[in-house]
């Protein structure tokens, strides 16, 4: 799989998550800040490959740690 692909597959599993516990909510603008970070933090907990692959940057003169097997993506 491409890693465009790859990474679109993560946005929509993190967009799946997201819609379906917000639709379960009061309409709250101040409460929906709240879960939606709480939501954000929660994906990255549980996925934090896809979150680290999805939001992580490349900082110039700092390499990544070292991984025990090679990912095809980076």
């Amino acid at each position: 799989m491409p890693c465009t692909e790859l990474a679109a597959y993560g946005f929509e599993m993190y967009l799946a998550e997201k819609r379906e516990a917000l639709a379960l909510a009061p309409d709250d603008p101040v409460a929906d800040l709240y879960r939606g970070w709480d939501l954000h933090v929660g994906f990255g907990v549980r996925h934090p490959a896809f979150y680290m692959f999805m939001y992580g940057t490349v900082q110039r003169g700092r390499r990544p740690r070292r991984r025990t097997r090679p990912t095809p993506c980076w």
